[in-house]
């Protein structure tokens, strides 16, 4: 019983230091996604005008792609008959409903 008590305390020492290295390795990762993140500019459909009928043509052949992707169709299988753009300052609670129902 008295080698568990000697035998503790370098269990404790070993489980922290563990837990040191593991804090060490992922901060030094979170620095490393912020420095990189920086330099990379992120275009949203919602901010990218729609300038002509072939932009609208391949928004929709992406859209029905993803959809037959999703529900494990071919996509000639799927028929998008209208879409439109959601107003980003719509109301929150259906923003929310809709990112939920989306993921």
């Amino acid at each position: 019983m008295g080698e568990v008590f000697v035998r503790l305390p370098a269990a404790w020492a070993i489980i922290i230091s563990a837990f040191a290295v593991l804090g060490i390795v992922l901060f030094i990762k979170l620095i490393y996604d912020i420095s990189q993140s920086g330099s990379k500019k992120a275009v949203s459909l919602e901010s990218a005008p729609l300038t002509s009928a072939g932009d609208e043509e391949e928004i929709v052949a992406v859209i029905s792609a993803a959809i037959a992707a999703y529900l494990d169709k071919p996509s000639s299988s799927i028929r998008i008959t209208s879409f439109r753009r959601v107003n980003a300052s719509s109301n929150p609670w259906r923003s929310a409903g809709i990112r939920e129902i989306m993921y």
